[in-house]
């Protein structure tokens, strides 16, 4: 069963809150190139290959993994999947059992595409940040190169479970790094895909999680191996950390 948590997110340092400012002054300054150059703040970033290496691209900012990089005051929603689907090369049209992990950018056949829905507990809210969390499977191979990772919005509906074919994609998307040594949680920003589901006549078909570029952004020459997550079949569920501002 899917569930929902509140816990207030409290930054207890100033010199956290002054990096966060520093950082959003950051954003404003984005220009068009990529970033060559690396500074004690949080450098912008608008993909995973902007930013330096044992850094990912979290809320439009280079950041440590692991990492919660969201304004001071905001409370955090979690909640946990409440459909989910693989789509994999001999998967069912209709939606056959859902298998317990998925492989994002892995070699044909074993490149595969996830799709998860969440109850819509987070649409009335003001919403700051948002991430989708996918938890690693502890069979994910740790010798592979990095894989790149975009979720968009799934554009019609799908059945839960094994899927041959996804629905198409639609805007807005967003882009993550798949961290493979060692397999890590993947953290991806879906701010913007969650506040196009609050507008005003929006359908709520879910997210589609797929590899953006199965060339690595760093280690080009490992193996493609792929980056294995846990479908909730049988371990944790796929999960939105939700950032709100209460009023």
């Amino acid at each position: 069963m899917p569930r929902s948590r509140l816990n207030a997110v409290k930054l207890e340092s100033q010199t956290v809150r002054a990096l966060f400012a520093i950082g959003l002054l950051a954003i404003g300054l984005l220009g068009t190139g990529p970033l060559s150059s690396c500074t004690s703040a949080a450098l912008p970033c608008r993909s995973p290959e902007h930013c330096p290496a044992q850094r990912e691209c979290l809320a439009n900012r280079c950041v440590a993994p692991g990492s919660d990089p969201v304004a001071a005051g905001t409370t955090r929603l979690v909640v946990e999947a409440a459909e989910v689907a693989v789509v994999r090369e001999g998967g069912s049209s209709r939606g056959a059992a859902l298998p317990p992990t998925v492989t994002l950018g892995g070699p044909e056949p074993t490149d595969e595409q996830l799709l998860v829905r969440f109850p819509r507990s987070w649409a009335a809210l003001d919403i700051d940040t948002a991430f989708l969390l996918l938890a690693p499977a502890a069979s994910a191979d740790p010798t592979g190169a990095d894989v790149q990772v975009r979720v968009a919005l799934a554009a019609s509906p799908w059945e839960p479970g094994t899927l041959d074919q996804a629905p198409a994609a639609r805007s807005p998307e967003s882009a993550g790094l798949a961290r493979t040594r060692p397999p890590s949680p993947l953290r991806i920003d879906v701010t913007a895909q969650l506040k196009a589901l609050q507008g005003k006549g929006s359908s709520d078909h879910g997210l589609l999680i797929s590899a953006r570029d199965t060339k690595s952004a760093a280690g080009a020459a490992l193996p493609k191996r792929g980056a294995t997550y846990l479908t909730g079949a049988d371990g944790e569920l796929p999960r939105l950390d939700v950032y709100f501002r209460l009023h």
